[in-house]
C-alpha cells in the first residue's frame, strides 16, 4: 500500500503550487497623465501611463525624445495602483515638445504594449503614436501548437487508460507510456514558451525568482515539471502490477494529474478578460477537457489500437465520449467568444474574430467526419478518414493557439462612438449668473455657448457685448470671439481646440452703467476618441449572441444524438441474421 500512498501524494502535492493569485493578460493602455497631446505649463517631475491590466515595471522601459536634441533613455519606472499605473520618473525639463515611448510587459504572459504618448512645456505637443499590443513569435507559436496538441494527447490516454482499466482486457502499459511521453512534453513546451517570452523583453532585465513564482507563464512552467513527476511516479506503479483495485485507484489519480494540466494551462492568459476571473477559468477548463475528451481520446485510441488491436473495442465508448465532447466543446468556445470579442464587428471585422469564426468552422467539420464514421466507430472499426480528421484537428489547434498568442478584440474602436456631452461651468458674478459650456469637449472644432442671466430687479442695464477667450495651459490665447447676446444667450460653433489639456476660458462682460467683472472658469478637453475601424457592421455586444448560439447547439447535438440512436435501433433491426456487422 506503501506505493499508491507516495503516488497518491505525489499527485496531492502537484497541486500544491497551483497559481493561487488570478494573472490577467495583455496590458493595454488606456491613458496618461498629462494627457496624449496636452500643452502645460509646467514640466511634469512624472509621467502616469495607465493600464487595464497589470504591469511588470522590471522589464518595461521607457525613453524621452525631445526632437532636435539627444534622446534621454534609462528612465526610472515603478507601479502604483494594484500596478496598473507605469509611473516614470523625468530628469528635469525646459521649453519644448516632447515624446515619451514606452514599451510595457504584462507579468502574466509576458505580452509587450508599445506606444507613446507627447506633451509640450510651453509649447504646441508633437504628433504621437497610438498604443499596439504585439503577439508572439512564430516559433513560439510553434511550441505552443505543439504543447496544445500533448496536452490534448495526455489528458485522452488518461480517459484511454480508465476506459481499458474498467474493461479489464487491456494492457495498460502503452496507455500510462503515451500519457507520461505527452506529460513530459507539456512540461517542456511550457518551460520553453517560459523561455521564449523572457527573451522577448531581455533575458538579463527579468527578475528570474519573481517571473517563476508570480507569473502565468512561470507558474504554469513550475506546475508541469510536478505534474509530469506525478504522471512518471504513478505509470512506474501501474507497471509494477499489483491488485485489480489498487492499479484502478493509481490510474484515477493519473486522470487527476491529466486534468491538473488543463487547470494549469486555463489558469491565467484571457481568463479574467471580459467578465469574472473565476467563471472564465471554468469556461476554459470545460472547453479545454471536452477537447481532450473529444480529439484527445480518439488521436490516443488511434495510436493505441494501431499498436494493440484489442483496444479497438473501446471505440464506441470513445465514441459516445466525444458525443459529449463536441457538445460541450462548442457551447464553451461560443461563451468565451463572447468575452474576447466585444462586439459583432470586432468578431467579423478583425483578425483575432475571424480566427474564432475559421476554428468554430473547423470545429464543425470535424463533427461532421465524426458523425459520418460514427456507424463505423459502433462495429469496434478503425473509423475512416480518421487521419483527415486528425489533420483538421491539428488546424483547429494551431488556430487555438493563434489566439492564446494575440489581443483580444476588446478595444474602443469596435464599438459605437461615445455621446459627446457639454463641459459647463457656471459661476456668480456680482448679480449675473454665466454660465459656459463647450461640446464636445475635445480636440478640434467645438461649439461654445454662453448664457447670461441677470438676476436683479430692476436690472442694472443690459449686456451689450460679450468677449470670449480660451487660453491654454503656457499662457497663448488659441480662440477669441465676440458678439452680443440675444435674450441673454451667445453661441460660436467654431472655436478649434488644438489639443488636449486644461484651458482656461474667460468671458468679458460689457455692461452699463454698472460695469462687471471677467468671468474665469477652467474647461479639461479629453482627448479625442479612439478611432474607429474602417468598416463597422454592428456594435451590439456579441456576448449575447455567443450564450444563445451556446444554448442552441447543445439542444442540436442532443437532438442528433436522440435521431441517430434511434436510426441505429432500426438499422439493428433491419439487418439480415445471416451477415454479421464486419462485412456490411
Amino acid at each position: 500500500m506503501r506505493r499508491w500512498t507516495s503516488a497518491l501524494v505525489c499527485a496531492v502535492a502537484a497541486f500544491v503550487v497551483l497559481p493561487m493569485v488570478p494573472a490577467f493578460a495583455h496590458a493595454g493602455f488606456l491613458g496618461s497623465d498629462p494627457v496624449d497631446g496636452s500643452v502645460v505649463a509646467q514640466a511634469p517631475p512624472v509621467v502616469r501611463l495607465r493600464f487595464s491590466d497589470e504591469v511588470l515595471a522590471s522589464a518595461s522601459s521607457a525613453t524621452l525624445v525631445h526632437p532636435g536634441s539627444a534622446t534621454i533613455t534609462g528612465l526610472r519606472l515603478s507601479t502604483t495602483n494594484d500596478g496598473r499605473t507605469l509611473t516614470v520618473t523625468l530628469p528635469k525639463l525646459g521649453q519644448g515638445a516632447y515624446i515619451l515611448r514606452f514599451i510595457a510587459v504584462d507579468p502574466a504572459d509576458l505580452h509587450k504594449t508599445s506606444g507613446s504618448i507627447s506633451f509640450g512645456v510651453g509649447t504646441a505637443a508633437p504628433p504621437s503614436e497610438s498604443g499596439e499590443q504585439f503577439t508572439s513569435a512564430w516559433w513560439s507559436i510553434v511550441v505552443r501548437v505543439i504543447a496544445d496538441a500533448a496536452l490534448l494527447l495526455c489528458v485522452g490516454a488518461a480517459v484511454i487508460a480508465l476506459l481499458a482499466d474498467r474493461s479489464r482486457k487491456h494492457d495498460l502499459g502503452n496507455v500510462v507510456r503515451l500519457c507520461v511521453v505527452s506529460g513530459a512534453v507539456v512540461a517542456v513546451g511550457w518551460i520553453v514558451l517560459l523561455i521564449a517570452d523572457a527573451s522577448t523583453v531581455g533575458v538579463g532585465r527579468v527578475r528570474w525568482a519573481s517571473l517563476v513564482l508570480h507569473s502565468d507563464p512561470g507558474l504554469r512552467a513550475l506546475v508541469g515539471v510536478h505534474l509530469s513527476v506525478g504522471l512518471w511516479w504513478s505509470s512506474r506503479v501501474v507497471r509494477r502490477g499489483g491488485g485489480r483495485r489498487a492499479q484502478a485507484f493509481v490510474v484515477q489519480i493519473m486522470v487527476v494529474i491529466a486534468i491538473g494540466f488543463i487547470v494549469a494551462a486555463s489558469y491565467g492568459g484571457h481568463a479574467g478578460i471580459g467578465g469574472a476571473f473565476a467563471l472564465g477559468v471554468m469556461l476554459r477548463v470545460s472547453h479545454l477537457m471536452s477537447l481532450a475528451v473529444w480529439i484527445g481520446a480518439v488521436a490516443a485510441l488511434w495510436w493505441l489500437s494501431r499498436r494493440d488491436v484489442t483496444m479497438r473495442s473501446l471505440w464506441p465508448k470513445v465514441s459516445a465520449l466525444a458525443a459529449i465532447g463536441l457538445a460541450l466543446t462548442g457551447a464553451s468556445g461560443l461563451l468565451l467568444s463572447g468575452r474576447v470579442a466585444v462586439s459583432i464587428t470586432a468578431l467579423l471585422g478583425s483578425t483575432y474574430g475571424r480566427w474564432i469564426v475559421t476554428k468554430a468552422g473547423l470545429l464543425i467539420v470535424l463533427a461532421g467526419l465524426g458523425g459520418l464514421a460514427s456507424r463505423r466507430v459502433r462495429r469496434g472499426d478503425i473509423p475512416p478518414r480518421l487521419g483527415l480528421e486528425l489533420c483538421v484537428a491539428g488546424v483547429a489547434i494551431m488556430f487555438a493557439s493563434l489566439l492564446a498568442s494575440s489581443a483580444p478584440a476588446l478595444g474602443d474602436q469596435y464599438l459605437a462612438l461615445p455621446p459627446a456631452s457639454p463641459q459647463i461651468v457656471t459661476a456668480d458674478v456680482r448679480d449675473l449668473t454665466i454660465s459656459a459650456s463647450i461640446e464636445p469637449a475635445r480636440p478640434g472644432p467645438n461649439v461654445v455657448e454662453i448664457s447670461v442671466l441677470d438676476t436683479r430687479r430692476p436690472s442694472p442695464g443690459p449686456v451689450s457685448a460679450v468677449v470670449l477667450r480660451l487660453v491654454g495651459a503656457d499662457g497663448t490665447t488659441v480662440a477669441e470671439r465676440d458678439g452680443v447676446p440675444a435674450v441673454g444667450f451667445l453661441e460660436w460653433n467654431d472655436v478649434n481646440v488644438p489639443s488636449p489639456g486644461e484651458y482656461r476660458v474667460e468671458v468679458g462682460l460689457t455692461r452699463s452703467p454698472s460695469p462687471v467683472s471677467n468671468f474665469v472658469a477652467t474647461w479639461t478637453i479629453d482627448r479625442a476618441p479612439v478611432p474607429r475601424v474602417r468598416r463597422v457592421l454592428s456594435t451590439r455586444a456579441w456576448a449575447p449572441f455567443a450564450a444563445a448560439l451556446a444554448a442552441m447547439w447543445v439542444v442540436l447535438i442532443a437532438l442528433v444524438q436522440m435521431a441517430y440512436c434511434r436510426w441505429v435501433r432500426t438499422t439493428d433491426t433491419d439487418e439480415p441474421r445471416g451477415r454479421s456487422s464486419r462485412d456490411i
